[in-house]
């Protein structure tokens, strides 16, 4: 079987830069264990399978490891896909609906586009365990728990940039870290996230972070939008707004290259 595919740069207008993807569209659903051995081969941060029926358009996301629940950057890539390839008219909204039933939404307006994620709070404050205070060694303003995690406010945006984590402490916690601080001048507040338990360090671009990291900031300074970067090594520019339950970000993406795997 010749399986077609696309290599996506999510949240970036530009090659090399944000978070990239591999996106296949198929006629029906794959194995989830070919599945699983087709995001090994690629080895990108993930891989989205989509296929669509009477019901709409099924999605899931593997990591090269494991599957993915949610993945926000996963999704733009999915979206790019199918309206750059005239698969989706550009008007039209797009439903994917992941195997635990979570609906994202996606839309295109001009070069941007926009996926509806459901909001991950982070209010609740909490004291951190030494030994995470002591692989971060930073001053940590405030720390606050996540359905997947930790998130913590450091002081300035230099810090968060120049911050060199312990990952092997890190890798002891199956959880991901989102450290974040207040922007300086072109941001209203930058980020970076670390997922070293799932062998990845330094994820490039989250999408599903700033689904947390809007609700955190919405909470402390009472606004719902948001222009957000994340300072990985790639980057990648975020616009945020939160809607009650639910966040909108809003980015580019680019399509690196397309082919096939025959399997």
């Amino acid at each position: 079987m010749k399986l077609t595919y696309y290599h996506v740069d999510a949240f970036s207008s530009e090659p090399f830069k944000g978070n990239p993807a591999a996106v296949c569209v198929t006629d029906k659903p794959l194995d989830d264990v070919v599945m699983q051995k087709i995001a090994a081969e690629f080895n990108l941060p993930a891989s989205t399978f989509l296929y669509r029926d009477l019901n709409g358009w099924h999605i899931r996301w593997y990591a090269p490891g494991a599957e993915i629940k949610l993945c926000g950057h996963g999704s733009i890539a999915a979206a790019k896909v199918l309206y750059e390839e005239g698969i989706v008219p550009i008007d039209n909204e797009l439903v994917f609906v992941s195997r635990d039933q979570v609906e994202v939404l996606a839309q295109r307006k001009g070069e941007k586009l926009s996926i509806k994620l459901p909001v991950i709070p982070a209010y609740e404050k909490i004291d951190l365990p030494d030994d995470i205070k002591e692989a971060f060694d930073a001053k940590i303003i405030c720390a606050t728990k996540h359905q997947n995690g930790y998130l913590l406010q450091l002081g300035s945006e230099q810090e968060v940039r120049g911050l060199v984590p312990n990952f092997h402490v890190l890798a002891q916690y199956k959880a991901v870290f989102i450290v974040t601080a207040k922007g300086v001048k072109d941001y209203d507040f930058v980020s970076r996230v670390f997922v070293p338990f799932a062998g990845i360090n330094e994820d490039p671009v989250t999408g599903s972070a700033h689904a947390c990291l809007a609700s955190f900031w919405s909470n402390e300074t009472g606004r719902d939008v948001f222009k957000a970067f994340q300072a990985s090594a790639r980057g990648g520019v975020i616009g945020l707004q939160v809607e009650g339950d639910h966040v909108t970000l809003s980015s580019e993406a680019y399509i690196m290259g397309k082919g096939y795997i025959a399997i």
